[in-house]
């Protein structure tokens, strides 16, 4: 008997038809803008990537260039080049060691005084006063008369009447 050979079947592939797309024609305006427009920023990143590399190609070249002439290197994009002597400025004002600037704090005979004109300013008056008289007769910073109106609110010497801009102070107990 003779054997038979085997032959082996390829599976069959559905191949991809070539030409023209069949889904344009079909499309709505609105689809058709979207396609339009996913395909302009499909090509304004190639561009981009594209203008990326030539100015990385510039860069080096320019690089290239400047350590053939002997000049000193080009700084990133919008920084000035490098000065080899600086223009002399007038002369300077050192700070003094034991000075220091900022913020002056008041101190407690600062504030104590304070809280004591408050009161004495208030003493006669039934309805009170607001805060821009109260400034006017006390004569204090208005840090310090802030502090010492603080002060003598916690302690119940004096009470506030009405809101913000229109409140009153006036002696309290």
């Amino acid at each position: 008997m003779a054997k038979r050979k085997r032959t082996v079947r390829k599976k069959r592939t559905a191949k991809k038809k070539r030409g023209r797309r069949p889904g344009l024609a079909g499309m709505s305006v609105a689809q058709l803008e979207a396609a339009i427009a996913r395909r302009k920023a499909a090509e304004a990143k190639k561009l981009k990537a594209k203008r990326a590399k030539l100015m990385r190609q510039v860069a080096s070249l320019d690089k290239e260039i400047g350590a053939l002439a002997g000049a000193a290197p080009r700084r990133g994009r919008g920084r000035p080049r490098k000065k080899v002597a600086r223009k002399k400025r007038g002369r300077r004002k050192k700070k003094v060691a034991g000075k220091k600037t900022g913020r002056i704090r008041s101190t407690a005979r600062q504030i104590t005084n304070a809280q004591n004109a408050v009161l004495k300013a208030l003493k006669g008056k039934s309805k009170g006063l607001l805060k821009v008289e109260l400034a006017k007769a006390v004569r204090a910073r208005a840090q310090t008369l802030n502090t010492a109106l603080k002060h003598l609110l916690a302690k119940k010497k004096i009470k506030t009447k009405g809101v913000t801009r229109n409140m009153r102070y006036v002696v309290g107990k």
